[in-house]
């Protein structure tokens, strides 16, 4: 009888349509505001499931630490918001995170107090009252910490392991490998990294991914530099990507794996790129790269539309594509 040998994640498909082509909520630091306990609270300063309009999100600046082996992960993000109406409260989504509200401050400017924190648990919504109102065409920074513990299922963050044998099938006992990935939609990327997590708010993101050196990762732009991550983590380094446009929140992608093999494949001016955790014939490399130029090829010339300028792209699944593979015998 066949037996189905499952391999996950084998495949990593970077499509890349333009350049190359993240609660129970807890404030960390002690020195931060105490979060208060909103259970069953009729004086909720936010009922609504919906964000309020007055804060509208330009741009997050994320990043991120997976943890793979101990199944967690930690992180820092800058929420950059324009004021549209006066108002002292700042709303967005979080969900199974550890937040700690490092600073709120006008852009380059004086520190805005916190009065007080919360969360919503029934809105998966995080809120911070600050001590003043915030002025109408203002730009706020709010700066966090974040924790959480990657998933075992494909929601959020979700972590995955698969197993191959050795390339040159000398060793005849199967490794087991780990990798980790995202799967934000529809409303999971508030799992992930506290934001404004509606398809409605888009902004730009510049996403940062600390790793260990034998890691690879990959997120929806092209990488940009490797620096040396040491004192954050020894023996790591930081992946930064290029700024996205802008884009939802669930749109945000972000995998760290084990590279043995990568392949890329012009389609115009444009690469896509195929990524393997576990080295294969080139023979099944190269399908794979070929399907891949031939349906780019196919929807746009189905749609009789060229490839669109990078600054005004906000497409579904944008960029990176991570694919289940199966071999049976």
């Amino acid at each position: 009888m066949a037996a189905a040998i499952p391999v996950l994640l084998k495949t990593w498909l970077c499509l890349a349509f333009v350049l190359t082509v993240m609660a129970d909520v807890i404030l960390g630091d002690d020195d931060a505001p105490q979060a208060a306990s909103e259970k069953g609270d009729s004086s909720l300063p936010w009922s609504d499931f919906r964000l309020p309009k007055s804060l509208l999100p330009m741009k997050y600046i994320v990043k991120l630490h997976p943890n793979i082996s101990k199944s967690t992960f930690r992180g820092r993000v800058t929420m950059r918001l324009q004021v549209m109406a006066s108002t002292d409260l700042i709303v967005f989504h979080a969900h199974k995170l550890k937040l700690c509200v490092k600073n709120v401050q006008y852009c380059k400017d004086a520190r805005i107090g916190v009065k007080k924190t919360g969360y919503i648990e029934k809105l998966e919504m995080f809120y911070i009252k600050l001590s003043r109102p915030l002025c109408v065409d203002t730009i706020v920074d709010v700066d966090m910490s974040f924790k959480g513990s990657i998933s075992p299922e494909a929601v959020g963050l979700f972590k995955t392991t698969y197993s191959h044998q050795s390339s040159d099938n000398s060793d005849p006992t199967e490794q087991v490998n780990a990798a980790v990935a995202t799967q934000m939609q529809p409303i999971y990327a508030r799992r992930v990294f506290p934001c404004m997590d509606e398809p409605s708010f888009t902004a730009a993101f510049e996403i940062s991914i600390i790793r260990e050196k034998h890691y690879s990762s990959l997120s929806n732009t092209a990488l940009v530099s490797t620096t040396d991550a040491s004192a954050s983590c020894h023996g790591c380094v930081m992946d930064k990507f290029a700024k996205t446009p802008d884009i939802s929140p669930h749109l945000v992608a972000m995998v760290v794996f084990e590279n043995k093999a990568k392949i890329t494949e012009m389609s115009g001016d444009y690469p896509i790129n195929v990524f393997e955790t576990t080295p294969k014939l080139p023979g099944y490399r190269n399908n794979i790269v070929n399907t891949a130029v031939r349906v780019f090829n196919f929807v746009k010339n189905y749609l009789d539309i060229s490839e669109p300028p990078f600054k005004y792209v906000s497409e579904d699944g944008f960029g990176p594509f991570a694919y289940l593979f199966r071999l049976y015998s």
